[in-house]
């Protein structure tokens, strides 16, 4: 009988079949987006402004103002990102890092990691804005847009699951 007790007492709560899928889409997200995403786009800036201007001479020759304009607001953001480009993988290493140890938390039904998961996905987003700016034109528009929905809703998912978190 007080073996049972103690079992029973002793028992660990298992992780819900919800959050035990976010932190697997998550641990794939920060690997593909926060280091591998943010090590690629630090290589390979360079080579993108350049492409950048050889596409708009070559949307400038067809004389499309709107594509030309598109253009133009894309090639104003890889400029900036490429005059940004070391602070950009810091923040990107450093955010993925926080985004992981919160998963890893969660994973281990910690409410803690939430904390340091919601710092980590927001914290790109606040950065983007301060040294890129809000987006502007249709480019600008889209890339913010997409930016900061997915990391909001992940985080919105999380939260619903802090119920089973300690």
């Amino acid at each position: 009988m007080e073996s049972t007790i103690e079992t029973n007492s002793i028992q660990k709560k298992s992780l819900p079949e919800t959050l035990k899928v976010l932190c697997i889409l998550s641990f794939i997200g920060i690997g593909l987006f926060n280091f591998v995403s943010g090590i690629y786009n630090y290589a390979t800036i360079d080579k993108k402004v350049i492409e950048m201007e050889a596409q708009i001479q070559k949307v400038e020759d067809s004389g499309n103002s709107m594509a030309i304009s598109i253009l133009q607001d894309a090639q104003n953001a890889v400029i900036c990102a490429q005059q940004n480009k070391t602070s950009a993988l810091i923040v990107s290493l450093i955010s993925g890092l926080l985004c992981l140890a919160g998963v890893l938390m969660m994973w281990n039904l910690k409410k803690n990691g939430f904390f340091l998961y919601t710092i980590g996905e927001l914290s790109p987003i606040i950065y983007t804005f301060l040294v890129i700016g809000v987006g502007k034109g249709t480019f600008g528009i889209l890339t913010s847009a997409f930016t900061i929905i997915i990391p909001l809703v992940f985080v919105i998912l999380y939260s619903v699951q802090l119920k089973h978190m300690d």
